[in-house]
């Protein structure tokens, strides 16, 4: 991955010439159409079909996600745009670029936590059902929402305050925390973005593993003990169970594929960052 200091070693003029040459608008433009379109239908979806979901939890942390990608793309991709179309020259300064990156990791952040949440919303479900049943509550999940998202923000904030700071990355169209920083504040940051995607992921893992198990067990079960029109109504609860596992599991593998060689670039790199100082301040002492 290049250096995000690539965007600002070089001069100005010799380096919007090299990227305007190589890098096309287009690419950002096919992810942005994709992205807006593939939210906006699962919202239409869900309330085309809410007769028949009846916005249980699950079902309203799907809208709170699609609703979090999307306001992360359309707050951010137009600011890409004016750079491109202004031959990669930042527009707006720091300011501009502190928004983008504090927009970019909310959303990142919430994304990561809500798609957690599902997957512990099955897990009680499934193993846990007449407790989550007395516990259900659909106002609560709100409470959950809200909550997620301010926790996001606040860990979005924390460059601002100077724990850690945003900088433009390659191609220089978009801002996101320095992540190649070593700064000892840049350092923590980094590590502390990196082990939350991280524990997220593996947490979320290892729940969908619990939960395929409990899936697994009750289909078994069925087909052993159960009436022959018992067994079809528990065989349609059970696609549905399986449909919504593949639809968490496949946001699980978009991040895993897409975010976690990133973050386990981030924590190798900044635990190399600490181990020379370690050892150059050994070797000082």
């Amino acid at each position: 991955m290049a250096n995000s200091s690539f965007c600002y070693t070089e001069e100005l003029t010799n380096l919007t010439t090299k990227l305007s040459s190589k890098s096309s608008v287009t690419p950002s433009a096919i992810i942005f159409t994709l992205g807006v379109t593939g939210n906006l239908l699962a919202i239409f979806l869900l309330v085309r079909h809410s007769k028949t979901h009846k916005w249980r939890v699950f079902y309203r942390l799907v809208a709170g996600l699609a609703a979090t990608d999307l306001f992360g793309i359309l707050s951010s991709s137009p600011l890409a745009f004016i750079v491109y179309n202004n031959n990669f020259r930042w527009v707006g300064g720091q300011p501009t670029c502190d928004y983008m990156a504090v927009v970019l990791i909310f959303a990142s952040v919430s994304t990561m936590l809500i798609a957690t949440s599902m997957s512990l919303d099955r897990f009680f479900a499934l193993w846990f059902p007449y407790k989550y049943k007395s516990l259900e509550k659909k106002r609560r999940v709100h409470v959950i929402l809200a909550s997620l998202w301010v926790f996001a923000l606040l860990v979005a904030c924390l460059p601002l305050v100077h724990l850690g700071h945003n900088v433009r990355h390659f191609p220089c169209t978009w801002c996101f925390f320095d992540y190649f920083g070593t700064n000892i504040t840049d350092v923590i940051y980094s590590i502390l973005y990196a082990s939350l995607g991280i524990l997220t992921i593996v947490t979320s893992s290892v729940i969908n593993i619990l939960v395929f198990i409990s899936v697994a067990n009750k289909v078994n079960y069925t087909s052993k003990k159960l009436s022959m029109r018992s067994r079809r109504g528990q065989r349609r609860a059970k696609r549905n169970e399986f449909f919504i596992m593949t639809f968490i599991i496949g946001i699980l593998l978009t991040f895993a594929i897409c975010w976690l060689p990133l973050m386990v670039n981030i924590i190798h790199d900044n635990l190399c960052v600490i181990f020379r100082v370690y050892h150059a301040f050994t070797i000082d002492k």
